[in-house]
């Protein structure tokens, strides 16, 4: 499909009042329980135990723990973040938060020192966690000097409320993203940063002509894209 065909789809049912999901197939098989429990909370079935952020406490945990929460409470698993806060409830944790300075990979222009980015947030499927996303935001508002956030809702699944109520302004929409998938070793999606054309010559250098696209040469490979609904940008400034 064209680089558009799900941020069109998405449109035609929000015109509607239709919320419209979409999940990609190795999301399906290899994180099943998130999608389904995802699903469940947003349609707002389900029998969990809620749990209050204000019975909770916010700590810095470790990189490991960290990482161990996201893979199995995360779509997109774990990441490279420098600040981890967790949300503590009876000595486990039920949240976690994390952030990172804006990075000038992904097209980020004269980064300030004080510009983070909310890279992950997800909770527990063991509870219906009330408040955690207001009181980790609040913490690190308390505790770190910044002079604005960033943050990405995925149009895949979500319509950004969370975070407009919770102080973030839409600053746009970006354009629809992709990753690549080879047409004969399953459903892996490899993001399109690992394949740049910077690197393409190294990786297939039997194959790699300059005078060709990055997705040409990719598509010589056996490797075909495929594209995401598109990303809404928050900021909160300080």
């Amino acid at each position: 499909y064209d680089r558009n065909y799900h941020y069109k789809k998405y449109n035609l049912c929000k015109d509607k009042g239709i919320t419209l999901i979409n999940i990609f197939e190795d999301e399906w098989i290899h994180k099943n329980i998130i999608v389904k429990n995802r699903i469940k909370y947003i349609m707002g079935y389900s029998n969990k135990p809620k749990v209050y952020a204000r019975k909770c406490e916010v700590k810095e945990i470790s990189s490991k723990q960290k990482d161990l929460f996201l893979e199995k409470y995360h779509l997109q698993g774990k990441d490279n973040s420098s600040i981890k806060l967790g949300l503590i409830y009876e000595n486990k944790i039920v949240s976690v938060m994390t952030f990172t300075k804006k990075r000038a990979c992904l097209g980020n222009k004269n980064v300030d020192d004080k510009s983070y980015e909310l890279c992950r947030f997800a909770s527990s499927d063991n509870y219906i966690v009330i408040g955690a996303f207001s009181k980790l935001l609040t913490y690190f508002q308390r505790n770190y000097d910044y002079k604005e956030i960033v943050t990405y809702a995925d149009l895949r699944w979500s319509n950004g409320n969370l975070y407009e109520k919770n102080g973030f302004k839409l600053d746009h929409i970006s354009k629809p993203n992709y990753w690549y998938v080879h047409r004969n070793r399953g459903t892996k999606k490899y993001h399109r940063y690992q394949f740049r054309k910077s690197k393409l010559k190294s990786l297939f250098p039997y194959i790699y002509d300059n005078n060709l696209s990055e997705s040409a040469i990719m598509e010589k490979a056996n490797y075909y894209r495929i594209f995401d609904a598109g990303n809404l940008v928050f900021k909160l400034e300080k």
